[in-house]
């Protein structure tokens, strides 16, 4: 984890221990040379909440161990080096009047996003998928999640191994599992099946499930299959739209509708919806009223049928939430840094991102403006999804002496 550099200290002078041993060498004995009192590393490197052993040789004493900032980084009595949260610090090693330093740096785990835990996939009876199942996989973290890898898939039930192919696109975020499936030989129902995936990730192994629904024709088919709807109080969600086809050959004639409300008294009667035709292709509309709701979420299922028989009916579940927008909150207004003319660039700075409103906090992007001249001197990551974190990476490269401010903006 970042240990390059040897670092060594000595007690005795090189011209005098040769002549010591000079003079001596007329009696007949010889001195066994002093062992040097050195680290077994100059600099460390670890995350937060992962530890580090510093050896130690030629300590002649107890070693007493320290810490510049016991809040990044402590050691304990045997060099153990632990990393508390994001920063520097240097840790010394003391024996009498000797002493030794490691240069110690906390970083951020990477963290493992998984896009979705749960992979739908649909086909016929005695029908291969049309499409691959995929996964895409994100850092939500610090660093670099790398290491990646995919388990064989463990089914849930005994019968045909139904998935062929299982890829992953790199070992490094971010990445795409690609999940190749056949639906031959299965029959009608829903077949699951479990995948792992690992990485070098504070919160690996991430699972995910492999759904496979095998239908029989003829049968209605929504297209999405559920409905979410999003309102901010006093307001309407905007009119969403549903294709109504049949999941076989043919069309489904003498389509009916239902729906049904889950709740209390007063939250009925939200949904105006009508659908363009009685036989398929059709589409369904929604509109609903949400104006004289209470702030939360509702219910409802809507039910397509056909007076045709041996047609398989479809639910839609429809969810509408009232709630705030989304509102980015950040952990710290202000980050800072100090460099050196013509030195190394500072470490990074990580600040937490999280969504302070409902709904999902998605599609973040950074830009940067500068106070003064000089501009290009800091560069701004952050995750497409929050909760996640804001690395800030300055470059001193051309900048002279002074102090030189920027704003990082989070949209």
């Amino acid at each position: 984890m970042g240990a390059e550099k040897t670092s060594k200290w000595s007690s005795r002078d090189l011209s005098m221990g040769l002549g010591f041993a000079l003079l001596l060498g007329g009696c007949g004995e010889e001195t066994a040379p002093k062992t040097e009192f050195e680290l077994s590393v100059s600099e460390v490197q670890v995350h937060e909440g992962e530890a580090f052993l510093v050896q130690v040789s030629g300590a002649t004493a107890e070693v007493v161990w320290t810490s510049s900032n016991p809040s990044v980084a402590t050691v304990n009595t045997l060099g153990v080096i632990s990393g508390i949260k994001t920063g520097t610090a240097t840790v010394t090693a003391a024996v009498g009047a000797e002493s030794a330093s490691v240069g110690v740096t906390v970083t951020t785990p990477p963290l493992m996003v998984l896009s979705t835990p749960v992979v739908y996939l649909t086909t016929m009876v005695g029908q291969e998928v049309e499409e691959d199942g995929r996964i895409a996989i994100q850092n939500g973290g610090g660093g670099v999640l790398e290491g990646l890898s995919v388990s064989d898939p463990e089914y849930a039930t005994q019968g045909p191994a139904w998935i062929r192919q299982i890829s992953l696109a790199s070992t490094a975020a971010p990445s795409t599992i690609s999940i190749d499936v056949s639906g031959l030989g299965l029959s009608a129902g829903t077949h699951l099946a479990d995948i792992s995936i690992n990485g070098e990730a504070a919160n690996a192994p991430q699972n995910a499930v492999i759904a496979l629904n095998v239908l029989q024709d003829p049968g209605l088919k929504a297209e999405p299959e559920r409905v979410d709807l999003f309102a901010e109080p006093n307001g309407n969600p905007d009119v969403f739209e549903v294709a109504i086809t049949n999941d076989g050959p043919g069309e489904i004639a003498d389509i009916r509708t239902a729906i049904t409300y889950f709740g209390g008294p007063g939250e009925t009667g939200w949904l105006d919806i009508t659908l363009s035709s009685q036989s398929t292709p059709a589409v369904l509309t929604m509109t609903a009223r949400a104006e004289h709701l209470n702030p939360g979420s509702y219910q409802a299922l809507f039910s397509l049928s056909s007076l045709i028989p041996g047609v398989r009916p479809v639910d839609i579940p429809i969810t509408m939430t009232i709630a705030e927008g989304p509102a980015i909150e950040v952990a710290r207004s202000a980050v800072s840094f100090g460099a050196t003319r013509n030195g190394t660039d500072p470490s990074p700075s990580f600040v937490q991102i999280r969504n302070a409103g409902g709904r999902t906090l998605t599609d973040l992007t950074t830009s940067i403006t500068y106070e003064g001249s000089a501009s290009g001197w800091l560069t701004a990551t952050v995750g497409a999804h929050a909760p996640t974190h804001l690395q800030i990476q300055p470059r001193i490269a051309g900048l002279g002496t002074g102090a030189y401010r920027g704003t990082v903006w989070v949209e």
